[in-house]
């Protein structure tokens, strides 16, 4: 497979710095072209984030369906949606090393000059494909949501055929009165805003809460370690925001827990999603926190109803026939 080289978008990104394996959101990826044609955006890429492969099966299902329509398709690496500037991130920055620690804005912002930039080289007869949008909404017109993960577009919600043995099913009324969260990431940011830093100090005092920072993630032994199944024992599950969207989304609804979600960045399921009815939102900067984990367990009646509608609602946007509308919608196909 052929490889297009921008070296433009590489230098604006990253500087005079910038070498050839330099990469960041929307810097490189796969394009695809309604004849079948592929290439690569200035390096070859296993992963499109950690949940869809290149060569896995939601962009093996973009690949049969592109020529079904008219317009080139980008699939960019990152986990985040292309056209957004960080917090954390500064364009431009000659010293790399450094770049992507220290944080310069609050929020994300939408990157008008790479928008331009691509619009240089494809015009407007693109489609720029992600797993998560800020907000719910897209930075562009033509930035368009896939699914989130290739393990459930391929087995379904349960992911795997022993996944449904593994996740215990506890109900609701059994379920610990309290709260629980594990993440990392962020450790190394300079003056972070970011909540998954914040929330453990926040509730180190609060006797129903077990929400402390893992370094390296609730999938990764360390210090505070703790096995994703016993989430499933507990009555209210936290949802915060990594890079973009949260990891633990593919399996966190499958608790039958109330899912607390503290979260910018929309994934295909969580855009169907209401709050209050399938979910208990949090803004990120934590003013509402306690006050809504009280309201779980002072209404345990409508917090059961929530965590069941949460529930069924996974399974519902999860099945192959939804997720295969959303790809079929991302390309503008009926």
């Amino acid at each position: 497979m052929s490889l297009l080289q921008i070296t433009e978008l590489q230098e604006y990104f990253f500087g005079n710095s910038c070498g050839p394996d330099h990469y960041g959101p929307g810097v490189c990826g796969l394009i695809l072209y309604p004849n079948g044609n592929e290439r690569w955006l200035n390096q070859k890429m296993d992963l499109m984030t950690g949940q869809v492969s290149f060569g896995g099966p939601i962009i093996n299902k973009v690949r049969e369906l592109v020529k079904k329509q008219d317009k080139i398709i980008f699939i960019p690496f990152g986990d985040e949606e292309m056209f957004y500037l960080m917090p954390w991130w500064s364009k431009a920055v000659d010293n790399i090393e450094n770049n992507g620690r220290k944080w310069v804005r609050d929020t994300p912002i939408i990157d008008e000059e790479k928008y331009n930039i691509f619009k240089k080289y494809f015009d407007d007869n693109i489609l720029y494909l992600t797993i998560t949008l800020y907000k719910g909404k897209p930075s562009f017109p033509n930035v368009r949501l896939i699914p989130f993960d290739d393990d459930i577009y391929q087995h379904g919600p349960y992911r795997n055929i022993l996944a449904r043995e593994i996740f215990p099913e506890i109900p609701y009324k059994d379920k610990l009165n309290k709260v629980v969260w594990r993440g990392g990431g962020f450790t190394h940011h300079i003056n972070c805003k970011h909540p998954r830093l914040h929330i453990s100090k926040m509730l180190e005092n609060y006797e129903w809460a077990n929400v402390k920072h893992n370094d390296d993630g609730w999938n990764s032994k360390g210090e505070h370690y703790l096995h994703y199944t016993e989430n499933f024992k507990y009555k209210v599950n936290v949802v915060i925001d990594g890079v973009a969207g949260a990891s633990c989304e593919k399996w966190v609804f499958l608790t039958g827990s109330v899912v607390l979600m503290i979260s910018d960045w929309t994934s295909s399921v969580v855009r169907e999603m209401i709050p209050w009815k399938h979910f208990v939102p949090v803004k990120t900067d934590l003013t509402d926190l306690v006050e809504n984990i009280e309201w779980v367990f002072n209404n345990p009646e409508k917090a059961e109803d929530i965590a069941i509608s949460g529930k069924n609602k996974f399974f519902e946007l999860t099945t192959r026939e939804y997720q295969d509308k959303v790809i079929k919608d991302a390309l503008e196909i009926q």
